[in-house]
């Protein structure tokens, strides 16, 4: 399965497309439009499968070619948050951390919110959190960010790790690649874009990469977003 999470800052299918061509087999699109949200011919074979969650104009999504069953909302999870099922015995919560009244702490209490109301199903070891936190730390640089703290360890309390901290052995604090180039500017990366798996599927991690600026967010990038996808690949 190679599985992205992209903060696509709105485009819908043409996005997710973007990510097809790389043969990205599941996508979660963070701040999407929910433009043909299901399958139509155009879309090709086999059918586009999309599990959303939001409005027309401000959603998150899982989007495959492979079966996706949409899993019920739980009561207290963040207010964009999709959950499906995939034909590998392996679900996908998608996250956007995207609270009604911003400033750090109201995105980490979002996380939390949502990491709590799925916590059984996290613990379990079947499930993949995936998305735009908006929690994290600038790149490139040593200085933790405490609006990440208690997100951390709420995830290592449930037996998750970050896929990409993992893979390239950093610690959380101090990761080499920017996930999000804030107003666009090149000059000011963070790391905030998430993918979480259990430990115990750590054997079954086969590689993590990280869109770069020149291809994602420049100005004459093919699909252009200030975030760029996190891409991980997992032998399931």
């Amino acid at each position: 399965m190679l599985l992205a999470t992209w903060n696509c800052h709105s485009g819908g299918l043409a996005k997710w497309q973007a990510l097809e061509a790389m043969e990205v087999t599941v996508g979660v699109l963070c701040e999407t439009t929910l433009a043909n949200p299901g399958s139509t011919p155009a879309l090709g074979e086999p059918p586009l499968e999309w599990v959303a969650a939001g409005n027309p104009n401000k959603a998150i999504a899982v989007v495959s070619r492979m079966p996706l069953q949409a899993l019920p909302a739980r009561a207290g999870e963040g207010r964009f948050t999709v959950a499906a099922q995939t034909d590998h015995d392996l679900s996908i919560l998608g996250l956007w951390s995207c609270p009604e009244h911003g400033g750090g702490r109201a995105y980490e209490d979002e996380v939390l919110a949502t990491l709590n109301a799925w916590g059984d199903e996290l613990a379990a070891g079947d499930m993949i959190v995936a998305g735009d936190f908006n929690v994290g730390h600038a790149a490139g640089r040593t200085v933790d960010n405490a609006w990440v703290s208690r997100a951390h360890a709420l995830w290592t309390e449930l037996g998750l790790v970050s896929a990409y901290h993992a893979f390239y052995s950093e610690e959380i604090g101090s990761s080499s690649r920017a996930t999000h180039f804030h107003t666009y500017n090149v000059n000011r990366p963070w790391h905030i874009d998430w993918v979480l798996l259990h430990r115990s599927r750590l054997p079954q991690l086969r590689s993590v990469s990280v869109g770069t600026y020149e291809e994602w967010t420049a100005p004459d990038s093919r699909a252009r977003s200030d975030h760029v996808p996190v891409i991980v690949d997992l032998d399931v």
